[in-house]
């Protein structure tokens, strides 16, 4: 579950640095006696402290202790990982509660890596631990949420969190407050049903604090459009251009600057070859949302369909800019170049879409179509 954001963690083993004890050596912890041949994790400070002061200088087991915490939080796969875990639960009975408190203490504080892996070290002492995979969840939000300017690191965080609350509800744990966190993750990637089932479900349990409550109502009302919407660019999807409309249509006064609305509102419009319509729409979405190629490829084909080929061209060009190997455009492209008799650049277009996806029905279609004329001009000749 945290594979996603693991070379973020990986970053912390720098603070850590190993040492093994000296021959003939010994280190105990509580009753604990450590075994040789073991590296013992201490923080980089204390092992700069050391080397600066004197060679002597005392390496403090509550250090090592912590520092095994770190490695075990950052990596539980580490060769050691095992040998860590009983020494730190035979140091101490109290050992998971003052991890978990640390972790609580660092989050507030806003260190939210350091205790991100404070819980992903419990979690990995104890998997049971529900309390310390729903505040690894959280935390991972927090993350996310912080770095929302930052496109890789707000999906990696966000995609984890999501998988840590997904884990819970299908263990049957925490199950409120994970449906209450996963309706957020559900209405984020546009699965309105989903976010307002398990809203509701949270809101019927009545174990939600007020705040909460309050919230999820405001939510639910908002959701109710953005609902309407999935069913009906589902509609579209499917090909039930009418009946989408009836659903996508009634929130356009509403919702003004909602380009993925006007997307498929033009779609529908589109499929029912009512291309002015289709343009007006599609043209709406670019003002929203500058450059959006499916947007461009979509005018392209209303303009083509039209006889408009020069228009159709320069979307599809457009378009081609911002995705190179895109090969619907590239087939597109090459159905311009048939209609004006532009076969070799057609033939060039459309081997170039064969290259990005041989096995695609509509550009082998006009594979054929481009070489029956190409026979038939030769014929003529």
């Amino acid at each position: 579950m945290f594979q996603e954001i693991q070379p973020v963690l990986q970053k912390k083993t720098d603070e850590i640095v190993f040492i093994e004890l000296k021959e003939g050596g010994e280190l105990k912890v509580g009753n604990t006696l450590l075994p040789a041949g073991i590296p013992l994790p201490i923080p980089t400070t204390d092992m700069v402290n050391k080397v600066q002061k004197s060679e002597d200088a005392s390496i403090r087991v509550d250090h090592i202790l912590e520092s095994m915490v770190v490695v075990l939080g950052i990596d539980d796969s580490f060769p050691h990982a095992m040998a860590y875990n009983n020494i730190l639960k035979d140091s101490d009975p109290k050992m998971e509660m003052r991890i978990m408190a640390n972790g609580i203490q660092l989050a507030e504080e806003e260190k939210h890596i350091d205790a991100l892996i404070r819980f992903k070290a419990l979690m990995a002492m104890n998997p049971d631990s529900v309390d310390a995979q729903y505040n690894a969840a959280r935390i991972c939000e927090d993350v996310a949420a912080k770095h929302e300017d930052n496109a890789d690191i707000y999906k990696r965080f966000n995609q984890t969190a999501y998988e840590l609350f997904m884990d819970l509800l299908e263990r049957g744990e925490l199950l409120v407050l994970t449906k209450y966190h996963l309706g957020f993750h559900f209405a984020n990637d546009q699965r309105f049903l989903q976010a307002e089932q398990v809203w509701k479900d949270a809101l019927a349990s009545g174990d939600l604090s007020d705040d909460q409550k309050t919230e999820l109502v405001d939510r639910l009302r908002d959701l109710d459009a953005k609902i309407r919407y999935e069913r009906g660019y589902k509609l579209v999807i499917d090909g039930q251009a009418d009946q989408g409309l009836e659903y996508l249509l009634p929130l356009e006064p509403d919702y003004p600057e909602w380009w993925n609305l006007h997307f498929f509102i033009g779609l529908a419009f589109r499929q029912k070859e009512q291309f002015d319509e289709a343009i007006t729409y599609f043209k709406r979405v670019l003002s929203l949302n500058t450059g959006h190629v499916e947007t461009m490829n979509e005018l392209g084909i209303c303009l083509m369909t039209m006889g408009d080929y020069n228009g159709a061209e320069a979307y599809f060009k457009e378009a081609l800019r911002a995705h190179p190997q895109n090969h619907e455009i590239l087939c597109n492209l090459g159905i311009v170049h048939i209609q004006r008799g532009e076969y070799q650049d057609a033939m060039d277009k459309l081997n170039a879409s064969l290259a990005q996806k041989p096995d695609d029905d509509v550009t082998l279609a006009w594979v054929r179509q481009l070489r029956s004329l190409l026979d038939q001009e030769k014929q003529y000749h």
